[in-house]
């Protein structure tokens, strides 16, 4: 589910950045500017992708991320 989320996302494109919203990297998330190298390391986007969908209460989970982006089209 993971795979599906950032897939449909940013085509798993740590370089990804969507004009419209200002998210960025492979999860897509807003407070990007925060957090070091998160534009050239994409291991730092996998940490903060992850600790994101677990710490966001909607989510908790990849799979949940991934069903709640499926009907909202967001996370």
């Amino acid at each position: 589910s993971l795979e599906q989320l950032w897939e449909a996302e940013s085509n798993w494109n740590y370089q990804a950045y969507n004009q419209k919203t200002g998210t960025r990297g492979m999860p897509q998330l807003k407070g990007w500017k925060n957090v070091p190298n998160y534009q050239t390391d994409y291991k730092v986007q996998i940490e903060h992708g992850l600790a994101y969908i677990k710490n966001r209460k909607k989510l908790g989970t990849p799979s949940k991320a991934w069903n709640f982006f499926h009907k909202n089209h967001y996370y």
